[in-house]
């Protein structure tokens, strides 16, 4: 696969400009695109991601904002803060530690999510339908971590 960038207004842009899908009969399977980010360390500008297909895995620690929005594909990541907005219509997404130090959102339409060390963070959540185990909500914070998913399971702290 390949992409084409550019940095506009601080802000580093990404798009596709192929991609794959393969189709093996009786069954099918898909292969998709992987984007795996590692940034320099005291990276701090605004970063989109937008992806019709494919998984993306942040591998650096992230302090700045960062908004992904995926129609198709699993998120994770190592360590997120400052403030992030997430969103897959189908897929999951998996944060080893998030110090969010902004108000932030996690939202999937299909798939589960989990989130590991999230402190001094008020967590709220909802599954229309999966299982919810969240803990270590602080109630106090003035910053709130708002986790929703349509179909599937939630587990916040829960190790």
């Amino acid at each position: 696969n390949k992409f084409s960038g550019e940095v506009e207004n601080g802000i580093l842009s990404l798009e596709e400009i192929r991609g794959r899908v393969t189709f093996d009969f009786p069954s099918f399977s898909f292969r998709g695109l992987k984007i795996i980010v590692s940034l320099p360390a005291g990276f701090n500008s605004p970063v989109d991601i937008d992806s019709n297909i494919g998984d993306v895995d942040f591998q650096t620690e992230c302090n700045f904002n960062l908004n992904v929005n995926l129609s198709t594909g699993d998120f994770e990541a190592y360590s997120l803060a400052g403030r992030f907005d997430i969103s897959s219509d189908t897929g999951d997404v998996d944060i080893k530690n998030a110090k969010p130090s902004e108000n932030s959102s996690i939202t999937v339409t299909t798939g589960d999510i989990e989130i590991e060390n999230v402190s001094n963070t008020k967590i709220r959540y909802d599954s229309s339908v999966g299982d919810e185990e969240v803990y270590g909500s602080d109630e106090n914070s003035n910053v709130t971590l708002t986790v929703k998913t349509d179909t599937g399971d939630i587990e916040v702290n829960d190790n």
